[in-house]
Formats: structure tokens, C-alpha cells, sequence
């Protein structure tokens, strides 16, 4: 239809459009998994120092917070996957772009929204626990004492 009405180049630039699109949808999922992974890290962690006595209502409730972000990502994905489709079956793929565009910044703020509130809690989780998430590794002094 492009090339009939527009030529090559139209065909080329709506092809390039596309594949940006494809590679900010891939990117944004990638991102979402790992916020996911994150969050779930974290509620491990803060079970195990919940169980160990320390008080982590603050935290938990950070928690909430930062996964009803992610959530909020999620949804403005489901958006930006909605706009993109609507943007490939347009007749005229430009006119449709800017509506991507616009999808494709809000998953862009509501992930980066819930990074930074997952993010947030790692020093004070680190705080409450002594030497920080990583508890497997010994630290750096009893290392060298032991070689």
C-alpha cells in the first residue's frame, strides 16, 4: 500500500519505524522482568530480616508501593503494544506514530518510577542487615584473615 501511494522510501522509513517499535517493545519486557525479579529479591530479603526480628513495615509498604509501579508499567506496556498494533494496520503509519511515541515515554517513566523506589530501599535494607543483600560472601577482613 506504501509503496503504491508514497514509494520506497516511505516503505523503508515505516519499515524502520517498526523495527524501533519491535525494539522498544522487547527492551521494555526485559526491563518489567527485571523490576519483577528485583521486587521479589527484595521481599525475600525483607522476610528474612522480618523473621529475624528487625522491623521492616516501612519497608513492606515501599514495597507496595514499588510493585504497584511496576504494575503501572505493565499497563502503559499493554498500552504501548496496543498503539503499535494500531500503528502497523494504519494506512498511514506516520500519522499513527505519534501515538506510540507518547505510549512508549509513559512505559518508559513508570519503569524508571519503579526502579528508583526499588532502588531506594536497597541501603536501608543493607542498613538493617548489616552487610547487605548478598549474605553468602564473606566480607573482605575475615577473607584475608582466613588465607
Amino acid at each position: 500500500k506504501l509503496k503504491a501511494k508514497f514509494g520506497d522510501k516511505a516503505v523503508k522509513k515505516s519499515e524502520n519505524i517498526s523495527k524501533s517499535a519491535e525494539n522498544a517493545l522487547t527492551n521494555f519486557t526485559k526491563h518489567i522482568e527485571k523490576l519483577n525479579d528485583i521486587a521479589s529479591r527484595i521481599e525475600t530479603e525483607l522476610n528474612a530480616l522480618s523473621t529475624a526480628g528487625k522491623d521492616v513495615a516501612v519497608l513492606s509498604t515501599s514495597l507496595v508501593d514499588a510493585r504497584i509501579n511496576v504494575v503501572a508499567a505493565e499497563t502503559a506496556l499493554t498500552e504501548f503494544e496496543s498503539a503499535y498494533g494500531a500503528m502497523t494496520s494504519a494506512t498511514d503509519p506516520k500519522s499513527a506514530f505519534p501515538a506510540v511515541k507518547d505510549a512508549g515515554k509513559k512505559v518508559a517513566d513508570a519503569i524508571r518510577a519503579a526502579h528508583k523506589g526499588l532502588m531506594e530501599m536497597i541501603p536501608q535494607i543493607r542498613s538493617l542487615n548489616g552487610e547487605g543483600m548478598e549474605t553468602t560472601t564473606q566480607p573482605a577482613e575475615t577473607q584475608s584473615a582466613n588465607q
